[in-house]
Order: structure tokens, then C-alpha cells, then sequence
């Protein structure tokens, strides 16, 4: 199956956008969707798209193991894993294929 995530980010990144820091966002300091709150070691207004992508496919993309499903099914596991957490984007692929949502 060939790995689609270098197709699958650019869209997701379309939707994230550069560099914020406003201070009603929960989440902190972001760029392209990475926040100061999930990675406080990460220097964020200097972060590079391509250093995102890596922490993307790193942290999302093999983690929640997009890179093993169907390119119909991938997507849709990583961006709910991007923005609501990977075991809760596995228990929603898990309810629509009608087995038991336990998010492993």
C-alpha cells in the first residue's frame, strides 16, 4: 500500500495556517497547528513546515497507524487524530466499522 502522507498533510496543513499567538487560543503558541502547550520543548515561532510534518508523521500519522489503513480511511483517522486525539479518532473509525470503540 503505497504511503499517501505526504498528499494527506499538505491537505490537512492547508486548513492549520502559520504562525499565531493569540491569547484566547487554549492551546498557546501554534504554527502549523503544532502548539506550545503540546510541545513545550519545541521553539515554535521557529518551527518549519517541514519539522511539522515530521512531528505530524512521527506523532499522529504512525502512531494512530494511518499508515497501515486504506487511503479511503487514513485520511480521516489522521485529521481526527490531529485534532482530537488519536484514541479518539480510532474509537470513531471503530463505531463506523461496528466493533467494540475501545480506541486500541
Amino acid at each position: 500500500m503505497a504511503d499517501r502522507f505526504d498528499e494527506f498533510i499538505e491537505r490537512l496543513l492547508s486548513h492549520e495556517g502559520g504562525y499565531v499567538n493569540h491569547p484566547s487560543d487554549p492551546g498557546g503558541e501554534t504554527q502549523w497547528g503544532i502548539s506550545k502547550r503540546s510541545y513545550p520543548n519545541v521553539n515554535i515561532k521557529t518551527l518549519t513546515r517541514e519539522q511539522a510534518k515530521e512531528i505530524y508523521r512521527r506523532d499522529f500519522w504512525i502512531k494512530s497507524g494511518a499508515d497501515k489503513m486504506a487511503p479511503a480511511v487514513a485520511f480521516n483517522v489522521l485529521d481526527g487524530a490531529v485534532n482530537s486525539g488519536i484514541s479518539r479518532s480510532i474509537r470513531w473509525l471503530q463505531e463506523a466499522a461496528g466493533v467494540t470503540a475501545d480506541g486500541v
